[in-house]
């Protein structure tokens, strides 16, 4: 092959897609050994927790970014099925369940056992993890993840007892939902891709979103996507 066709996006994009493969596999050990972390001591459960949390949080970060790449360059295409939200909730909670159980946080599902949807089941779930993921960070003890049918549409909710999304944060991911804006750190652009993925699923006219605010029911912060 010529080196001219070598595209830097296409490297990126590989180079990215793999790491993301390795530390799933990680991911997947640290949930593994859970168990064994609960026995540690308490200096030792912490730096453990930090681990799992910092390898989950890149590793959905990767994800976003090789999606994000799969957008612009490759049309990503939507698959959209039905899924039973309870079952799809509890898959999301089971594959980050040991960053909850090492900080003793409770989480509970609130939604109809029969309540369905359509929508792209892996894009989806990297919305709802990257929710969790933070919510396991930043809750003090609780967090309910809450489905019901909404405005002609699915409406997921991520409530916790943290101290509340910083109004900063607010004001800028308010700003860059309405005008694209880069000047955000991190966690707002996390957010933002969130909002991508829930704008690519439109029906009727009608076009998904992300929203955050403190009005959560635990008195923390509240996550929320709607899809049509």
């Amino acid at each position: 092959m010529n080196t001219k066709e070598i595209k830097f996006h296409n490297v990126m994009a590989s180079t990215v897609k793999d790491m993301n493969t390795s530390l799933a596999v990680l991911l997947q050990s640290f949930e593994a050994n859970g168990a064994l972390a609960q026995r540690m001591n308490d200096e030792h459960k912490q730096s453990f927790s930090n681990m799992h949390y910092e390898v989950a949080r890149l590793q959905n970060n990767l994800f976003h970014l090789h999606t994000l790449y799969r957008i612009e360059y490759e049309r990503l295409p939507l698959v959209h099925d039905e899924h039973f939200i309870y079952e799809f909730l509890e898959e999301q909670i089971l594959s980050v369940n040991g960053l909850f159980v090492l900080a003793d946080v409770r989480v509970n599902i609130e939604c109809a056992q029969d309540l369905s949807g359509y929508f792209d089941a892996e894009l989806v779930s990297s919305i709802i993890i990257t929710a969790l993921v933070n919510a396991s960070r930043y809750t003090q003890d609780e967090v309910i993840i809450k489905a019901l049918p909404h405005d002609d549409g699915l409406l997921i909710q991520v409530d916790d007892n943290s101290r509340g999304f910083p109004q900063i944060l607010l004001d800028r991911f308010n700003e860059g939902v309405q005008q694209e804006s880069e000047e955000l750190n991190e966690q707002g652009l996390g957010w933002l891709y969130c909002n991508e993925i829930a704008k690519s699923h439109q029906n009727r006219g009608r076009t998904g979103y992300v929203s955050l605010s403190n009005d959560s029911v635990l008195k923390g912060s509240r996550f929320e996507v709607w899809l049509p």
